[in-house]
């Protein structure tokens, strides 16, 4: 669940974390404290459009090396 109706990780602006609540935003912490620092990288998209409009977000995790261009990350 995002406060913008997840607008920010769309436009992939830099501060897209902190739009998430809920289990989205636990997950998000979780990953910023044992994740990040064990070398996992995250990326989160819009993963479906119903009726044009933005529907549901994926977190995607990838382990450190994965720099294949077109990939953005929280870092």
């Amino acid at each position: 669940a995002c406060i913008d109706r997840g607008r920010a990780i769309n436009n992939a602006a830099p501060d897209w974390p902190k739009t998430l609540r809920g289990k989205a935003r636990e997950l998000y912490e979780l990953y910023e404290e044992r994740g990040k620092p064990a070398g996992y990288r995250l990326k989160a998209m819009i993963i479906s459009f119903p009726g044009g409009m933005l529907g549901d977000v994926g977190f995607y995790l990838s382990w450190a090396g994965d720099d294949r261009p077109g990939k953005a990350h929280s870092d």
